[in-house]
């Protein structure tokens, strides 16, 4: 197992609290949140070897979160096809890896934060099928009710520009389920390791934003 490679795009892990680490953690350990209540760990993993896992997985994720993102670029690299690469690979180039099995257009004169927003909105209107007519028509109403676009064709995007507000409250969880899981039967075609990169980075991506939206909320006060 390799190290950390040092990644701008994943450094704001060390800025997450020890619950917002914890979607992205079962993620990359388990898979699933069923298979954590089982301990049926993914057959790759390596977090849980660690002496700092060991010790404060229950109390304070924090201090390891270099572990997590390590997992991710090592699962990274055993999903971009390159036998010339040995070991974890860029952020930048397995969001760009999972876009492209998404079929969403990757575009790289454009920044991460950006080019995740639009991976979102992607999925995001794809999960809404997911969901009840309850479920549905909440969401629509909080988005009409806040003034972002609510029909079909937009409400990925508007979804996305309410989570940069630091809106939606509860109504994200509705996507938890969804979002990791959406096209589960993938990796029998792009291989295993695609079925950990792409909910894991949804999960980044929705922290990302998380995390922007409290600094600005923070620069308003």
């Amino acid at each position: 197992m390799g190290s950390y490679r040092f990644d701008h795009d994943l450094e704001f892990f060390r800025t997450c609290s020890h619950e917002e680490l914890e979607e992205l953690e079962t993620i990359l350990i388990w898979g699933t949140k069923k298979n954590k209540d089982q301990n049926k760990r993914n057959i790759s993993e390596q977090i849980t070897r660690e002496p700092l896992w060991k010790e404060f997985h229950e109390t304070d994720r924090t201090k390891y979160w270099s572990l997590l993102a390590r997992e991710l670029q090592e699962y990274g690299g055993n999903t971009i096809i390159n036998t010339g690469r040995g070991g974890g690979v860029y952020y930048r180039e397995i969001l760009e890896d999972v876009m492209k099995k998404v079929k969403t257009p990757f575009d790289g004169s454009l920044s991460t934060s950006v080019n995740e927003q639009n991976l979102l909105s992607k999925v995001f209107a794809d999960s809404m099928c997911n969901f009840s007519k309850e479920q549905q028509e909440r969401i629509i109403r909080e988005l009409d009710k806040n003034g972002f676009p609510s029909n079909l064709a937009e409400i990925g995007t508007g979804i996305v520009e309410m989570l940069k507000l630091g809106g939606m409250g509860t109504v994200i969880s509705y996507f938890t389920g969804p979002i990791g899981w959406l096209y589960a039967g993938e990796w029998i075609i792009f291989g295993p390791a695609y079925r950990i990169t792409k909910p894991a980075v949804i999960r980044v991506s929705i922290l990302r934003i998380i995390k922007s939206a409290e600094l600005n909320n923070e620069a308003n006060c």
